[in-house]
């Protein structure tokens, strides 16, 4: 794990780009509702929270932005699912079955999920990539 974590807010969303983290519901702004991470100033500090559905749930406080992320950074580095990207979502088994075919060829680590889509018993084929193999494959998506 690194211990050479971004300063700032603005350093931490190049340090997940840079490192293939999925940005989705992360949102440090005073300026945003978010599902997932945000931050709020409460006096003095700053509050991490994570919401979902509309109800947030504060997680810690710090002193200044620094710490913050330095904090949210580490926990990331340690997720499994936080540099995990879904680049396809279909109920066509044969569509997925190609792309995993085409990803092989790329040596491009991936996984894939059927999922039971509907109560009609209908199924949902779901790929995922990787940290910056997102990159590799926006040509697929």
């Amino acid at each position: 794990m690194s211990k050479n974590y971004p300063g700032t807010i603005k350093e931490f969303f190049q340090w997940l780009e840079d490192g293939g983290y999925n940005q989705f519901g992360i949102h440090l702004s005073a300026n945003t509702n978010p599902e997932g991470y945000g931050v709020r100033r409460i006096g003095p500090t700053l509050e991490l929270f994570y919401s979902e559905r509309g109800q947030a749930y504060p997680e810690k406080e710090f002193n200044t932005e620094k710490e913050l992320v330095g904090y949210l950074a580490a926990k990331l580095e340690k997720s499994d699912w936080a540099r995990t990207h879904c680049i396809s979502a279909t109920e066509n088994k044969d569509e997925s079955e190609a792309l995993a075919k085409k990803l092989s060829k790329l040596g491009i680590k991936f996984d894939q999920q059927e999922l039971l889509y509907s109560d009609d018993g209908r199924m949902l084929y779901r790929t995922m990539v990787y940290g910056t193999d997102i990159k590799k494959v926006a040509h697929l998506k």
